[in-house]
């Protein structure tokens, strides 16, 4: 039976079995059915089996002081049961039997067959019983005990055949073999999958416990295998231990396993969360040795009072019971081969976190799915952060009085009498509060819907339709689509022909069409270097149509939909817009739209279509602000001004709500703007939705009527790393840091570093061997992530950086000891968060450039010296002096984006162009040397120059196969190289190579992070630092439950 129909056959079939009437019964069907043949079908055919049980359906219903376990069977060894022959009998419980036994026909074999006692007395029951055996036999898992066969004895008692497992249970076979908390963690990760792979088809187990998973060996490894799936839910009652029974009510589970719901009887649903409780007292127990609640005290307790504990009481964290163990724990801790305190220490933190979540009274609270479990387990062994988070001080303290009404009411009542003068103010205060908006936020609930484990494959940019019930992303240079169960994923494309890469997704605001970017490289002599298109299709079925033609010799950065259906690209040139037979409808070149080079992605056009929101760099400082600008043309108006950089805009439904992301480098939070969307104006301040720490939000898009917003995240962590420079490979982390380039003191003994999280913000020193930070500034510099950022000079002795101080835009020095910083001179505001000054070789001068002006100012201040000039302006953060102190360098720009190297001697004269200014060029550095220049060419097979003092032409350094070469940095013996690059087929957006000059060889020295930075060195060269980010995988939730803006003062 298909799983999506199982549910629904089995109501229907159920209500049909009701209706005596053939007549009745078959308009009853044709209404039911309605035009879905394949459901009839199902439906038929269980009736079919209910008509041939005959009298098996007749059994008469117990009376209610019946004890089930007096029951008689009178099957045994020998019996036959159909094809099957019963050996001996391997188990026996409250109502069930089982044998080993073998099957003749039509394959020889052994098999467990379980039978049934008498009890089976509705026809609910059997019907369910019938449905429940086609959908087991739908079942297909490594780590699942299979179902083969069901039927009836000439008694008319029902049984299973299944999968012979001769194992023991887990909790014994990881005792009896002493193993680890990893290990029994990865077998206990196999178990969830195999529970996962039940509920995805509709099978919740409702008994789950260690003799129900139990351990077998292939080849010498531990296999769990999980038996009993269905028949707790199949026979609403327990198979292999003893069950309590009352006249009104049957407790269906294992106690010290049952979920509350499971011991409630309040007709609420089961569903996958209660396998999700008793999956984490199995866990608990597998770590601790003991359930959450003791199995003799509760059966002691009494039934009424059993149901209350296993409703109410709140169990003790794993690690705490730990401690409550006594001379018990160390025969625990012995079977985990540690210590008793280090099984403390394993167990506090994230395991802790990771059980308490699952065992939480709120099914609500709860792991949705086994396999968010599994995932969160996987985290914790991959040191990775854990989605389990400690319940919030408002949860613990709503607990807090539930557990404690009596005295609660008490105390409330005395204080009631005290609070009285207290409610006028009260009162005029949530009045005010109100007024203002400023009211209270609810908690949002968060609910992961698509990650790399549940969709079996690393999951790229992705998209949900304007509903939010399917997803649409990319992964294997493919599009696939799922449903936030993310339980089945269905390719789009069958084969992408001569394109080579699939790039950005987005769905159309109909939800009809999915728009996506496909590109290529082209051969040499094509005359374009890569060619880019769009594409959309049908997700529901239809061929791809490319929209408009191809793009060449253009990076298309991101695409997004007009509220009227069209096509808006961006490309590092222009953004255009395209209806769907490709026709151009409007413009914008890039000195007309502002944005930030390859951050324009997000969803910026109003509901209403007349305004686009992007996002400005900043004129004073690093970061961008959004802004808004009307969609027929005109000037644009700043929205925001919060620290760092605000993007991704996307509106809510009514266009009263903008929804934004804001923050620096490795903090990237969800904030909300309340607009006026007819005058494009903003009519509050904005507020802040997600408190993430260490977190990049992405691509937020608000779903459906506006109460839910999808968004992507990943968890970051940029850090210091230091090595010899002998040895590049075994580095060790210093101290968190920002994705700032670092300095290295002369002597190789300070690392200075940036942090930018907000209240921290400055330049910080640390001692190269580990120690407390100093920090120096309080303010920040420019935001160097792959350039410099600051400077340090070479004595040692004094940092240089721009930034802005109060209302001074400009250079400032500070002593490398601390104090306060030196005002130097003034730059051009427009330019002032790209300016990084230089120091000269003997640190008694720096070199910066200020607009289209080279200059050169003493460090102890003055007037600055002009140099040389060019036309379009200077790339300001590349200015390099020669080691010599001779010449100083940089990128200039005779024409509009081109660049060139320029050279001028430091005293003045003639300036030097030492390149064409044909290419875009970066990372501009100086040989040791002092007689040639290495930069970065920008163009899409990249390759590492070099130009020479003298004159001759420039030669290429490096084109590594495979490598994606970027900026990089000479070490101090002038024989080595190291340069970014693309870390192919790693996932990995940068990695740090080196390329020995005299050998020719390059390799890679650190592919470990997300993302790395140039190195810097000591004065003798042993000692390198640079900065590294290690990322998560990116993962897609949904939030809900917040509270929309456009309700803030109703």
């Amino acid at each position: 039976m298909a799983t999506e129909n199982f549910k629904e056959a089995g109501e229907i079939f159920q209500n049909a079995i009701e209706i005596e009437d053939p007549a009745k019964r078959a308009q009853y069907l044709e209404n039911a059915c309605k035009e879905n043949p394949k459901l009839r079908a199902e439906v038929e055919a269980l009736l079919k089996a209910h008509e041939k049980a005959g009298s098996f359906l007749d059994v008469p219903d117990l009376d209610p002081d019946v004890t089930l376990d007096e029951s008689p069977i009178s099957e045994g060894p020998g019996t036959k049961i159909g094809r099957y022959k019963l050996l001996e009998k391997v188990g026996e419980g409250g109502f069930g039997v089982v044998y080993m036994a073998e099957q003749t026909k039509p394959i020889n074999r052994r098999v467990a067959l379980k039978i049934i006692k008498l009890g089976m007395d509705t026809k609910s029951v059997i019907a369910r019983f019938e449905a429940e055996r086609q959908a087991l036999a739908m079942m297909d898992h490594p780590n699942i005990a299979k179902v083969f066969d069901a039927g009836a004895t000439d008694t008319g008692r029902p049984y299973f055949v299944m999968e012979l497992v001769k194992g023991i249970p887990i909790t014994e076979y990881c005792d009896k073999n002493n193993l680890d908390t990893r290990q029994r963690l990865e077998l206990f990760v196999d178990v969830c999958k195999a529970v996962q792979h039940a509920h995805q088809k509709g099978i919740i187990h409702r008994d789950i416990k260690p003799s129900n998973v139990l351990i077998t060996l292939h080849d010498g490894k531990p296999v769990p295998k999980v038996i009993d799936f269905g028949i707790a839910k199949a026979t609403a009652h327990r198979l292999t231990e003893k069950t309590v029974f009352t006249r009104f009510a049957q407790m269906i589970g294992t106690p010290e396993y049952m979920s509350p719901e499971q011991a409630e009887f309040s007709g609420l649903d089961i569903d996958a969360r209660s396998d999700i409780y008793s999956l984490g007292v199995l866990l608990y127990q597998l770590l601790t040795g003991v359930t959450p609640f003791d199995a003799e005290k509760l059966r002691e307790a009494g039934y009424g009072e059993m149901q209350r504990i296993i409703r109410e009481d709140e169990p003790d964290k794993p690690s705490i019971r730990l401690s409550a163990m006594g001379e018990a724990l160390t025969d625990v801790a012995k079977h985990r081969k540690v210590s008793p305190d280090l099984l403390r220490k394993l167990l506090r933190g994230d395991l802790d976190l990771i059980i308490m979540k699952t065992l939480e009274k709120d099914r609500t609270r709860r792991y949705e799915r086994a396999v968010e479990l599994a995932a969160d387990v996987e985290r914790h062994l991959n040191n990775k952060p854990v989605q389990a988070a400690p319940p919030s001080i408002t949860y613990r303290l709503r607990k807090f009085v539930r557990r404690n009404r009596v005295a609660v009411i008490t105390v409330s009542l005395v204080a009631a009498a005290l609070a009285i003068g207290a409610v006028a103010t009260t009162l005029t205060f949530l009045s005010s509060e109100r007024l203002t908006g400023k009211i209270e936020q609810p908690t949002p609930n968060y609910r992961l819907v698509l990650d790399d484990q549940m969709a079996g494959m690393p999951v790229g940019i992705c998209d949900f339709s304007p509903d939010g019930d399917r997803i649409v992303f990319q992964a294997k240079n493919n599009l696939y689509i799922t449903d936030q169960t993310a339980t089945i994923k269905r390719p789009l494309l069958d084969d992408l022909g001569e394109w080579e890469q699939v790039l950005w997704t987005r769905w159309s605001p109909d939800g009809r069409l999915i728009a996506y970017t496909l590109r290529r490289e082209t051969p040499p002599d094509s005359g374009a270097e890569i060619v880019s298109a769009i594409f959309v299709l049908n997700p529901d079925g239809g061929a791809p149509r490319q929209i408009g033609p191809d793009v060449t010799n253009r990076v298309i950065f991101s695409i997004f939909w007009t509220p009227d259906g069209h096509l808006t690209y961006h490309t590092n040139e222009y953004t255009r817009t395209l209806t769907l037979y490709g026709n151009e409808v409007r413009s914008f070149s890039r000195k007309e739209l502002p944005y930030v080079a390859r951050e324009l992605w997000g969803r910026g056009y109003s509901p209403n279509g007349r305004w686009f929101v992007s996002n400005r760099r900043k004129k004073n400082e690093s970061g961008s602000n959004l802004c808004i600008l009307p969609v027929s043309g005109g000037p644009d108006r700043r929205l925001t001004n919060l620290p760092g950089s605000s993007k991704g805009p996307t509106w809510a439904p009514d266009g009263r709500t903008l929804y934004f992301v804001s923050g620096r480098t490795d903090t990237l939070n969800i904030w909300k703007l309340s607009m006026d969307q007819e005058n494009g104006l903003a009519t509050g301040e904005p507020r802040q939705v997600t408190f993430f720490k260490d977190t990049v939000v992405l691509d937020p898009k608000v779903l459906g009527d506006g109460s839910r917003i999808g968004f992507s995240m990943f968890k970051v962590n940029t850090s210091i790393q230091v090595a010899d420079s002998s040895s590049p490979q075994e580095s060790r982390t210093l101290v968190r840091c920002s994705e700032y380039s670092p300095e290295l003191s002369p002597d190789g003994q300070t690392v200075y570093y940036v942090n930018d999280s907000p209240g921290e913000e400055g330049i910080y020193a640390v001692p190269c061997q580990g120690g407390v930070p100093r920090r120096l500034t309080e303010s920040l510099p420019h935001h160097g992530k792959h350039y410099r950022s600051f400077e340090l000079s070479g004595d040692g002795q004094t940092l240089a950086y721009s930034t802005k101080l109060g209302n001074e835009h400009g250079l400032f020095t500070i002593a490398a000891s601390g104090g306060e910083p030196k005002f130097l001179v003034q730059i051009t505001k427009e330019k002032t968060s790209y300016v990084v000054p230089q120091w000269s070789p003997d640190s008694s001068e720096l070199a910066y450039a200020d607009g289209n002006d080279l200059y050169v100012i003493a460090a102890a201040g003055g007037k600055p010296r002009k140099l040389a000039h060019v036309s379009h302006g200077w790339e300001e953060y590349s200015v390099r002096w020669s080691p010599d102190g001779k010449f100083i360098a940089a990128f200039g720009m005779p024409k509009y984006r081109s660049n060139a190297v320029f050279v001028v001697p430091a005293s003045g004269g003639e300036l030097r162009q030492l390149t064409s200014a044909d290419e875009w060029k970066e990372g501009l550095e100086w040989h040791p040397d002092g007689q040639r220049l290495t930069y970065h060419m920008s163009r899409y097979d990249s390759e590492t120059h070099q130009v020479y003092l003298d004159g001759r032409e420039p030669t290429l350094l490096v084109n590594a196969p495979d490598v994606w070469e970027f900026v990089g940095r000479w070490a101090p013996d002038g024989r080595r190289f190291f340069f970014l690059g693309e870390v192919l087929g790693s996932g990995k957006s940068s990695g740090m190579y080196v390329y020995d000059e005299s050998s020719g060889k390059t390799t890679l020295v650190s592919g470990s992070g997300e993302n790395t930075g140039v190195p810097c060195f000591s004065g003798d060269g042993k000692a390198m630092i640079w900065w590294e980010t290690r990322e998560t995988s990116t993962q897609t939730w949904i939030m809900e439950d917040f509270l929309p803006e456009s309700t803030a003062g109703e």
